[in-house]
């Protein structure tokens, strides 16, 4: 959802090898974390970052606000995704479910 509320891909490929490489928006990101070998948590301040910065000029607060709850949709702090209880079931149906109506 970041990259399309930015228009933009966070990778290129290569037209004669087909090989994919991250693209100079990706490497942005990578240089706001300033480490080559990000961690996940790092990588995920970063996207936050720019969703924050990027989306609500180009897409308006709701999928700003959107795009936020989705990359933050496993912390403790996420009112909406908070309860564990609501989010389980046997064949985890449930889960996917769920997932789709809050966002």
């Amino acid at each position: 959802m970041l990259e399309i509320g930015l228009w933009q891909s966070f990778v290129t490929y290569d037209t004669d090898s087909n090989a994919a490489t991250p693209s100079r928006l990706f490497a942005s990101i990578e240089s706001h974390s300033n480490n080559l070998n990000v961690g996940a948590t790092q990588l995920k301040d970063a996207l936050l970052a720019l969703a924050k910065k990027e989306l609500p000029e180009r897409m308006g607060d709701r999928y700003t606000a959107i795009v936020v709850n989705c990359l933050t949709c496993l912390d403790l702090t996420n009112l909406d995704f908070s309860d564990e209880q609501e989010f389980q079931d046997e064949d985890d149906v449930l889960v996917g479910v769920r997932y789709i109506e809050k966002v």
